[in-house]
């Protein structure tokens, strides 16, 4: 047999083991993984934040109402509109107090003519006086004169005295009708917006009873109810970032501007009472006031308005 072939060939070679490119870089992701999450961890154990989903947005609100009963003549706003600080909004019916201001005027004038001629008969009495004082000196008249002219002088001075008191009276009841009739024309405390219209015109307005609530339109904050187990960690000026749940797409920015001084709880209609012995222990809120940078003015129309009782969630930087 002919081996040469078979001795002279080169034996087959085994082939060459693949290099485990998939298994590093699965190792690879899991590692970049652990550092980012190790950073992550570490970012937020040195910059800690607080954050609540517990919050909503706040503005100044005045009811509008008035201190006399009186028809109302007129409502010159509805809902929705934007007022101007000053601004006309109801008018109520005047002409009974036109009348008492009629007879209050009158009681005035009345009391100064008073006074005057009670002024004169206290100068008459005063020289009746000085005169009979002459004269007992003297013994030209008897004891019982001069007892008589000093008892007419007393009277004078007193009846004097009484009818200056009248003129203050008289003066006071004119400015209290004065002042009724000031609240029967019922004016914006500062720029708002009509939020609720109460009555319509016509109808009668009993004292204290709302017409109008209005809400501040220049100047908006958010109010954060944050656990009594955070509350230690913030302070007065720290940032926060706002989000209003209307607007998942922007961010507002303010800060700690107040920190309540009691909970929630204690203003609540029922206060709890826990001397009853069903205490049940439940972490407190209390309440932040967090004011915002940005415009929150209704009137421009280049941002995107916020009302009052809009739902926000806070995150505060500590």
């Amino acid at each position: 047999m002919d081996n040469t072939n078979s001795q002279g060939a080169p034996a087959p070679q085994a082939p060459a083991p693949k290099p485990k490119t998939s298994n590093s870089r699965f190792l690879a992701i899991i590692a970049a993984i652990i550092v980012i999450g190790g950073g992550f961890t570490a970012w937020l154990a040195l910059n800690p934040s607080i954050s609540t989903d517990n919050a909503s947005v706040d503005r100044d609100r005045v009811t509008i109402s008035s201190k006399i009963m009186a028809h109302i003549v007129k409502i010159f706003v509805k809902e929705g509109d934007e007022v101007s600080k000053g601004a006309l909004l109801v008018q109520l019916d005047t002409s009974d107090l036109e009348a008492q201001k009629t007879q209050a005027a009158a009681n005035v004038v009345i009391a100064q003519e008073s006074a005057q001629i009670a002024q004169f008969n206290f100068t008459r009495a005063k020289a009746d006086f000085e005169r009979a004082k002459d004269q007992y000196r003297h013994q030209i008249i008897s004891t019982q004169a001069f007892e008589h002219a000093q008892t007419a002088f007393d009277n004078a001075q007193i009846d004097a005295t009484l009818a200056l008191k009248r003129i203050t009276v008289a003066e006071g009841q004119l400015a209290y009708v004065n002042s009724l009739l000031d609240s029967a024309t019922m004016t914006a405390p500062f720029d708002a917006v009509v939020a609720k219209k109460w009555l319509h015109s016509g109808d009668l307005l009993q004292p204290g009873q709302p017409v109008l609530t209005v809400f501040n339109s220049q100047y908006a904050w958010v109010t954060a109810n944050l656990e009594e187990t955070k509350i230690g960690k913030i302070k007065v000026g720290d940032p926060v970032e706002i989000h209003i749940d209307a607007y998942p797409n922007q961010v507002w920015h303010g800060r700690v501007e107040e920190i309540g001084d009691s909970t929630g709880n204690q203003f609540s209609l029922i206060p709890v009472n826990n001397a009853a012995g069903n205490f049940t222990k439940v972490t407190q809120r209390i309440p932040i006031k967090i004011a915002i940078i940005e415009s929150t003015d209704l009137t421009n129309t280049k941002v995107k308005p916020l009302y009052p009782g809009m739902s926000a969630f806070v995150d505060i930087k500590p």
